[in-house]
């Protein structure tokens, strides 16, 4: 089984990876104790998902009281309310983590989603030191590790185009090239929002199309046409 953090899990492979058996998880995964998605009768496992997922269980929360919050949680909060004109950032420029990250996070301080720039780019230099949030092909998924600790007004999602590339510790050893910050308003909306990126990321025809979009525009059209395709595999799954 692959380390890359791109991977999608089938049961078994989450059973091992997890050490649980795999009645457990389905019972989890059909409860909605667990993040995943249902394509036609099976579930599949973003490992991304999942492994920050393990790392909201971590902490101070009880586990019954994060199952509860889960289960009641809104599965279907579109990227077109977190994304929308202001978000995109069509050319990043290439350079450190750091250098990168303080470009993302220039339309969640215009927008008054974070107060405190230092600190929110802090954060997010904390959880890429634990694995880079890069997942290959390109991709990089920035996020702070815990966010209820950013103290966000709201969730946002910004997207950001380095055409040039950048190092960002891809686990390929390539370049990334497409970015979308993950800012939540907790720990629950951040696993729904990393869910569904991870899902519509895997195709890469999807991914081509960010990368040679030639307006804002033309970027949030393909987000949310993908994003439709989620919500139909959503009603099939339900």
């Amino acid at each position: 089984m692959s380390s890359s953090r791109d991977e999608i899990m089938t049961v078994s492979e989450l059973s091992a990876y997890l050490k649980i058996g795999e009645k457990s998880l389905l019972r989890m995964a059909n409860k909605g104790d667990l993040p995943g998605l249902k394509v036609g009768s099976q579930w599949r496992f973003p490992k991304v998902v999942i492994d920050d997922w393990l790392s909201s269980r971590m902490r101070h929360t009880s586990d019954e009281a994060i199952v509860d919050v889960v289960r009641r949680a809104d599965k279907n909060i579109p990227l077109s309310r977190l994304m929308y004109p202001g978000k995109v950032i069509m050319n990043i420029n290439p350079g450190s983590k750091q250098e990168v990250l303080r470009q993302l996070i220039v339309p969640l301080l215009a927008d008054s989603v974070i107060g405190d720039a230092d600190g929110f780019v802090l954060k997010l230099l904390e959880r890429e030191r634990m694995v880079s949030t890069a997942v290959g092909r390109g991709i990089a998924l920035p996020h702070p590790r815990h966010p209820d600790e950013v103290h966000a007004t709201r969730s946002a999602v910004v997207f950001g185009r380095c055409p040039d590339g950048t190092d960002f510790e891809s686990p390929d050893g390539k370049p990334t090239h497409l970015f979308f910050l993950v800012c939540a308003t907790g720990e629950v909306v951040h696993l729904r929002i990393m869910s569904r990126l991870a899902w519509m990321l895997r195709d890469a025809r999807f991914a081509d199309q960010l990368k040679t979009a030639a307006t804002e525009a033309e970027i949030l059209s393909s987000i949310v046409s993908k994003e439709a395709e989620y919500a139909q595999a959503e009603q099939q799954k339900g």
